[in-house]
């Protein structure tokens, strides 16, 4: 029996390293049999053998927690009670850790029922609770299931002294139900204290951050001293507010109606009961997320104490042989623009506001970019201003070729000679086609014309517009071309049948030259404006 072998020997057989997986060890299938022949069915595992047996050992009922596979892990508990709160991985993680990671609801349920409340306050080696790691994942079910079996879990802070509601508000800020729920739940009480605390400055700020406002009056109604606290940066709540105008009427460029709607909807400042409300669908979520959430948070804290800014920097003018990559000044100052925007969607709302040497990012942005943006605006007015002019003029040869068909008109009832001919439908549908996407083509273009130049335009708007004006026109001439093809076999085709084969291969040339000249443009301003953006991610697991 293992736990009757208690040598110093036997111990240091096991003792050596390995840089392999801790979770496939060298030698894993020998270990795994020598494990299965020592071993009987009530037998603990012990750290006798090295850790690399006691992870053999849990592995199955590691696998069985990251799947979920209940009837497994069951069995496992079964015959090893004591794996219900041992540590399985090299992270110090208890089943019910990986579980909870892994967002695996229904085996974090039964898996509770089996555990003693008080084995729900285990932390790992990130000092990090099963609560802690549901607010990271955003997982209300979760969350309930743990609190309703151990209450005091929403006190229990982690190695920085963050209670599971703040780690909530720091990481899991798209997900407001489970912000609300911790709320309703967490007291302020030490040693964690997260409402008056060390942290409490920081709570309030990161609610507000958030745009989570009602949460915040709701909890400024308990503790009015929370609105004049300054959190590790030095802001204040107001001072929070005041930097996204957004938050405000005046700072929201509303339509009519989003003005009224705002005017008249009450706002409601009292938490839910969460009691009534269905259970939302809760995204599985892998260790990995959770871990990137935190690593973001402390960079914003490394960019905070180098008085150096990420979005700052991004807000420079790219060097030209970067530039240079993207054909048009237009297109260069759209990725300009998304690169920008890309840096600014890892930044916390507090950081965008930043200043150095009296000015934000964006406002430096602009100040680089005004060359580029005299360039992108000249570019486009050019661009509009000839393919708007080709419009027109297809547009006007469409129009009178609708009152003056080939062949003429009936003198008694005026309807058209060749009605039933196939070729002139033909050119009847072409002809609307034509002068339809000519004109569609024109208000584009008009609308380039007109635009503000403002950056932001040359993200979405300009571009789109762009592309839309193009294929307009694109479709315009093909559709003339088709026009004419069936004018042409229309009046020649009594004299000479075969007419409309080469009628058809001439009338493709400058339809095919177009295309060939304008193509490459297209799809670059395509993939630019609707592809999948500066950065690519790829799949971890």
């Amino acid at each position: 029996m293992v736990r009757n072998l208690s040598t110093s020997s036997d111990h240091n057989v096991a003792s050596g390293t390995s840089d392999a997986d801790p979770l496939l060890p060298p030698n894993s299938q020998n270990v795994e049999e020598a494990s299965a022949a020592v071993l009987q069915p009530n037998d603990v595992p012990v750290n006798l053998l090295s850790m690399e047996l006691d992870v053999n050992y849990y592995r199955p009922l590691y696998l069985a927690a990251l799947k979920g596979d209940w009837a497994t892990a069951s069995k496992f508990f079964e015959r090893d009670p004591n794996a219900l709160t041992a540590k399985i991985s090299v992270l110090s993680m208890t089943a019910l850790h990986i579980a909870v990671c892994n967002g695996q609801e229904e085996f974090t349920e039964k898996l509770v029922e089996l555990m003693p409340s008080d084995a729900l306050e285990m932390h790992d080696l990130g000092f990090y609770t099963p609560l802690h790691y549901a607010g990271m994942s955003g997982n209300i079910r979760i969350a309930k299931a743990l609190v309703r079996k151990n209450p005091a879990l929403p006190q229990i802070t982690d190695i920085k002294g963050y209670t599971p509601l703040q780690t909530a508000i720091f990481v899991a800020t798209e997900h407001k139900e489970l912000v609300w729920y911790l709320t309703k739940v967490t007291k302020d009480e030490p040693p964690s204290s997260p409402f008056t605390g060390r942290w409490a400055g920081e709570l309030i700020c990161y609610l507000t951050h958030a745009g989570f406002h009602d949460i915040s009056l709701h909890i400024l109604q308990s503790y009015p001293n929370l609105s004049t606290v300054k959190d590790t940066f030095g802001y204040t709540l107001l001072q929070v507010l005041a930097m996204e105008p957004s938050n405000f009427p005046s700072g929201s460029r509303f339509s009519f109606w989003e003005r009224l709607i705002y005017q008249i909807v009450p706002a409601d400042t009292e938490a839910p009961q969460f009691s009534g409300l269905p259970i939302s669908m809760q995204s599985k979520t892998h260790v990995a997320r959770a871990v990137l959430q935190w690593l973001k948070m402390w960079l914003w804290k490394v960019i905070d104490k180098l008085d150096k800014n990420i979005l700052t920097m991004a807000a420079k003018l790219s060097p030209n042989p970067q530039l240079s990559t993207v054909s048009g000044a237009a297109l260069q100052m759209q990725r300009e623009m998304q690169w920008f925007k890309a840096v600014e969607s890892f930044m916390h709302p507090a950081f965008t506001e930043l200043r150095a040497e009296g000015k934000t990012a964006w406002h430096m942005f602009q100040d680089e970019h005004k060359k580029l943006l005299r360039d992108g605006e000249r570019w486009m007015k050019d661009t509009s201003n000839s393919c708007m002019v080709v419009s027109a003029l297809i547009a006007t040869v469409m129009f009178a070729a609708a009152f003056t068909v080939p062949g003429g008109n009936d003198n008694v009832k005026g309807i058209p000679i060749f009605l039933q001919e196939n070729s002139f439908m033909l050119y009847a549908v072409s002809d609307a086609l034509a002068l339809f996407s000519s004109v569609t083509s024109i208000l584009m273009f008009l609308s380039i014309l007109t635009s503000r130049y403002a950056e932001e335009d040359f993200l979405r708007a300009l571009p789109k517009r762009l592309i839309i004006g193009l294929a307009s026109l694109f479709i315009a001439i093909a559709a003339m071309m088709v026009t004419f093809g069936a004018t042409l076999s229309i009046v020649l085709n009594d004299r000479w049948r075969p007419v409309s084969i080469p009628i058809i291969l001439l009338a493709s040339l400058p339809v095919t030259f177009f295309a060939m000249l304008q193509l490459p443009l297209f799809i670059q301003m395509v993939q630019s404006t609707y592809g999948r953006g500066i950065f690519r991610p790829k799949k971890l697991w």
